[in-house]
């Protein structure tokens, strides 16, 4: 296969995938805009909340993309499409006792709230709002499910499709319900709740329908449970690390807030900026692993090399050039989030000193996601883990102790890209010998 239409094949799994993350943030965005207007307090309940959903859709993200996504691909690239499904029935197994034990938890949300020191007003909203997120959060759990599997598919343009239209109608439900316009009733922060839930019930929905009309093989629930034990053991290394990695980067966070409150907020909003810039990097990271995993699974080992060679040159690119504009006008960026002087000179040495990291950043995307690809889950985990501490954690902490500008400690985060991009590509050609991709294949179905 050229390197055309490997660009190609990884162009149309990476741009969709992206602009259905950017949709994703911009839900949340406009989530916040609407509920701002109607207090601080409510707006605390609604930020905390959405901490604490992503970090249980993380959860199920991993499992789902690394367990579910992996095999999905695998089967696909071998053609046993009806085994594929059966991993989709598999992953609805796993999904719904998940849900049923979040539910647990609605009767302590205010307490969780408490427990990161909001006010007893925010914990009571909280309650309304993470609570009804809660009770319909089997339909965040399904979307999640089936987007990882029609991106394993490879078809990432439907995903992208309903999440346009979900987005649509989440601000025509939060008009009506926050507010209480056009005779719905005024249900403020739960009325948000409700359109999130209601707007992914319309994904799932949606994703059902084209299911139905594919003509799909349907599901063999005898046959998906024998795919639980897979999924998980490809998923759960992949959990753990994201959690450790979470709890980690709430250290840092800390080590971060302990200088001035101008470093803490410019920070924040560098991270922001980031976070967006980065897409790209997800996109073609989400690409790298579906591709590799299907070319494994056609005992096509030949295009593993090509096509990961073609996606880092692709989020080189593109994360060079939005990685050159941070660099060179990183105040730009951060007025787009404030207007205070001293935050928009500490963001910007952020801005400015991670742009230069952008490249490094898109490689790691891609290379540890192949590494996934190729099965090789819990190392990398691992791994991950460890470089984290040895070269970000510890060197943050020493800098802190040491009392040393924040610029080191940005500095750190930045060299700490560079570093585990030469890792993860080293180990990737290390595991591209001809015995381990004929045992990597061997368990491709």
């Amino acid at each position: 296969m050229n390197s055309q239409s490997l660009s190609k094949q990884v162009l149309i799994i990476a741009i969709p995938v992206s602009l259905k993350i950017f949709l994703d943030m911009a839900m949340v965005l406009i989530d916040l805009f609407m509920i701002g207007k109607l207090g601080t307090a409510e707006l605390t309940a609604v930020g905390m909340g959405l901490v604490l959903l992503s970090g249980s859709i993380g959860v199920l993200d991993n499992l789902f993309a690394t367990g579910g996504g992996i095999l999905v691909a695998r089967l696909t690239g071998a053609n046993k499409h009806q085994s594929a499904t059966n991993v989709l029935g598999a992953m609805f197994i796993i999904a719904f006792p998940l849900y049923m034990l979040g539910t647990l938890a609605i009767p302590f949300v205010a307490d969780l709230y408490l427990l990161f020191q909001t006010t007893e007003e925010v914990a009571e909203l909280g309650s309304l709002y993470f609570g009804t997120l809660l009770a319909g959060s089997v339909f965040i759990y399904l979307d999640v499910l089936l987007f990882t599997y029609f991106v394993s598919t490879g078809d990432s343009k439907l995903p992208m499709k309903i999440k346009i239209a979900s987005l649509g109608l989440n601000v025509v439900f939060n008009y009506l319900f926050i507010f209480g316009n056009l005779g719905a009733p005024a249900l403020g922060i739960q009325g948000a709740a409700l359109g999130t839930v209601v707007a992914t019930l319309f994904n799932v929905g949606l994703y059902l329908v084209v299911i139905k009309r594919s003509c799909f093989n349907s599901i063999n629930a005898k046959d998906s449970f024998k795919h639980i034990k897979d999924i998980l053991k490809l998923g759960i290394p992949s959990v753990v690390e994201n959690f450790t990695f979470q709890l980690s980067w709430l250290f840092i966070i800390s080590l971060i807030n302990s200088y001035a409150a101008s470093v803490a907020a410019g920070f924040q909003i560098g991270y922001r900026v980031e976070s967006i810039a980065f897409l790209p990097g997800l996109g073609t990271a989400a690409a790298a692993a579906t591709l590799v995993s299907r070319f494994i699974g056609a005992n096509k080992s030949e295009d593993v090399d090509k096509v990961v060679l073609v996606t880092a040159k692709v989020t080189c690119l593109f994360m060079g050039v939005v990685g050159a504009l941070m660099a060179i006008t990183p105040e730009s960026f951060a007025r787009v989030f404030t207007n205070e002087p001293n935050v928009i000179i500490d963001a910007a040495l952020y801005i400015r000193i991670i742009g230069l990291a952008q490249v490094p950043l898109g490689l790691q995307f891609v290379y540890t996601a192949s590494l996934r690809g190729l099965g090789d889950v819990s190392k990398t985990a691992l791994i991950k883990v460890v470089l984290l501490w040895l070269n970000i954690v510890i060197p943050s902490l020493i800098i802190v102790q040491l009392e040393l500008g924040v610029v080191w400690l940005f500095a750190v985060i930045a060299f700490a890209n560079i570093v585990d991009a030469k890792v993860f590509i080293s180990r990737f050609k290390r595991l591209r010998s001809p015995s381990y991709m004929a045992k990597v294949h061997g368990t491709a179905g």
